[in-house]
């Protein structure tokens, strides 16, 4: 396959919101890979509710059960079709959806973008979580919404959150019940912190990094597939490619095909054969942050690493923008 030809296109429309969840092959840059620890990390969970996965934001079935009694203990379905959670969900979840309660749709700004920390307290508050609250979040038909809640949760400071291996998916595929009733809780007295913006990229220091290529310690990665990635079908967005010197790795190489993630050790050697390292500042992106979002998870919550950065803008921001450098196949 040719490699893909600079252009730079001046354009800017309308943003169109389109998340690429159908795309089917992923990518993977050239390069010498580059070693990665995976060492096993305690869990930061208090007494009462403990991990012996070494994936220490990950929380397996048999753990949800062994752990169902903590009084503390909170689990929350993040809703992204509708009816699901009143067709059947884990016994005791609380309701938590995705578009109004996550993203910015709640502040006029059509959906896009995360929720404001006043919105986010309130349904914190209304969702009965507290500050010693210990929350497990679980995905419908696959993983994005649930990794992008915590990525969310995670910005608003919230450490003490975790990610159900598999999702509603592979829980009932594993056998577990399901039910139809709602739980009773009380309000609490969720207190969101200011948004840590270490953990969110705009496109300001995109194109910045895009323009400095190998001459600073930051990597791009796209997160959507090789064909949307090359251009090759069309995105939604005025312009079709991607951001100069981002690699190629599309986030659902990273599960199995029961829907969890593949171990620490697969998801490392996938990351360093296109440069990825610890020590490096990592700009992540694909359609409109979901599948980032599950990249973001793996590197940070699975491989520990701590430069990490979503762009949630993505695709549906850049390549509707003026001014900024993309590059395509068939240009």
């Amino acid at each position: 396959m040719p490699l893909p030809s600079k252009t730079f296109k001046l354009l800017g429309l309308a943003i169109i919101a389109s998340v690429a969840l159908s795309s089917c092959a992923s990518g993977v840059g050239s390069g010498e890979p580059v070693a990665v620890e995976v060492a096993e990390t305690p869990s930061v969970y208090e007494a009462g509710v403990t991990t012996t996965i070494t994936e220490q934001g990950l929380v397996s079935k048999q753990w949800l059960e062994d752990n169902e009694a903590d009084p503390n203990l909170v689990i929350l379905h993040i809703a992204a079709e509708e009816g699901v959670y009143e067709r059947g969900h884990i016994p005791g979840a609380r309701k938590l959806d995705w578009a109004s309660g996550l993203t910015g749709g709640l502040t006029g700004s059509s959906g896009r973008g995360i929720i404001d920390q006043a919105s986010f307290e309130k349904i914190g508050r209304e969702l009965g979580l507290n500050q010693d609250s210990k929350i497990v979040l679980y995905g419908e038909t696959h993983q994005l919404y649930a990794t992008w809640a915590v990525w969310v949760f995670k910005i608003y400071g919230a450490d003490n959150v975790r990610l159900l291996d598999g999702g509603l998916t592979n829980w009932e595929a594993a056998g577990g019940q399901l039910s139809l009733q709602a739980p009773s809780y009380k309000p609490g007295d969720f207190s969101p912190s200011q948004p840590n913006l270490e953990l969110r990229a705009f496109i300001d220091e995109v194109v910045d990094a895009a323009e400095a290529g190998d001459t600073d310690n930051t990597l791009i990665v796209d997160n959507r597939s090789l064909e949307r990635y090359l251009g090759e079908v069309e995105s939604g967005a005025t312009f079709d490619g991607h951001v100069p010197t981002a690699e190629s790795l599309f986030s659902f190489s990273l599960f199995t095909e029961d829907n969890t993630y593949l171990g620490a050790t697969e998801i490392a050697k996938a990351y360093e054969e296109i440069g990825v390292t610890s020590d490096k500042e990592i700009i992540l992106y694909c359609g409109t942050g979901l599948l980032a979002s599950a990249s973001w998870f793996a590197l940070t919550q699975v491989l520990g690493f701590e430069n990490v950065k979503n762009y949630d803008g993505s695709w549906t921001e850049y390549g509707n923008a003026e001014n900024v450098p993309i590059e395509s196949a068939g240009a």
